[in-house]
């Protein structure tokens, strides 16, 4: 009985920080490297691009667009969740 309770916790705490992590706010980070990063632009409804500055920051940022989208977009809409790639 417990065990079911843990698998539930994880997924629906999974699914809550997926839809969190895309509604922080764009942050560079604190350090002075030049990474080119995504993020995703709530009001918009878009992924974005920005520096990286390498450290600090926080979870709003994707390695590719597509990495972004398949976290955010589907979220903003309502269907799947980033499991769901296209």
């Amino acid at each position: 009985k417990s065990g079911m309770f843990l698998i539930y916790f994880f997924f629906t705490s999974h699914a809550v920080s997926a839809a969190d992590r895309c509604l922080e706010p764009m942050s560079e980070g604190a350090c002075s490297e030049y990474v080119l990063l995504w993020y995703f632009h709530p009001r918009s409804g878009e992924c974005r691009p920005f520096v990286y500055g390498g450290c600090g920051g926080n979870r709003n940022r994707f390695s590719t667009r597509h990495e972004c989208q398949s976290w955010c977009e589907k979220e903003r809409r309502g269907r799947g969740n980033h499991s769901d790639h296209k």
